[in-house]
């Protein structure tokens, strides 16, 4: 019975340990999904413009023309960018920071002669491959709100990681518990009891 038991528990918390990795790998994934988009949105002029649309009669008689607009925020450029970003997963790899583990990039990107903190460093191929999965994923999933929000974005104070990450890192928004203070956990000292005070007149008066 106590093996049985025993065997119950271990597989309860590998269950929790693995849950617990599957959860910082798709945070890790999502948010190394919007640095890297970031990154290639800023590689481009921000004066380079693409036309869209094209030039045609309305149904009115009126002829519409093409409009020009920044190619960093173009659908035609943002879909590309989705069909080839989560392949960069190959230079991220696990960290470990404060007992959890993270992930973020572990190889400079051309160009870049900036080092990289490896403190912690842990390289694995089926980490990386599996953060690729789950990059594709993500990305499939909200690829149509990828691009609106880059489209419509001008002057927002709102990131793209903060506006889609958290639901992806639900583990990071769980509300940590307070310790107890000693002083709410002591327990107070017991009062005298009133026969215990009379005790020493009580055992006088008797002498």
């Amino acid at each position: 019975v106590f093996m049985t038991w025993r065997l119950g528990l271990l597989l309860v918390l590998a269950a929790t340990v693995s849950a617990q990795r599957e959860a910082e790998l798709w945070c890790g994934a999502c948010k190394g999904l919007f640095d890297e988009i970031e990154y290639r949105v800023s590689e481009i002029h921000p004066q380079k413009t693409i036309e869209t649309g094209s030039f045609r009669i309305d149904p009115s008689g009126d002829l519409k023309k093409a409009v020009a607009v920044k190619y960093a925020r173009s659908e035609t450029f943002l879909t590309e960018v989705l069909e080839t970003v989560c392949q960069e997963m190959k230079n991220y790899s696990e960290f470990e920071e404060d007992g959890k583990r993270v992930y973020r990039r572990y190889q400079n990107r051309p160009g870049v002669k900036k080092p990289l903190n490896l403190k912690n460093f842990g390289w694995s191929v089926d980490s990386q491959d599996h953060l690729r999965l789950a990059c594709d994923a993500i990305s499939a999933e909200i690829c149509d709100e990828i691009v609106s929000f880059y489209m419509a974005e001008k002057d927002k104070t709102t990131k793209a990681v903060e506006n889609f990450c958290p639901k992806y890192c639900k583990h990071e928004n769980k509300p940590k518990k307070k310790k107890k203070k000693a002083t709410d956990t002591a327990e107070a000292p017991a009062a005298a009891s009133p026969d215990a005070a009379d005790a020493p007149a009580a055992a006088a008066a008797a002498a």
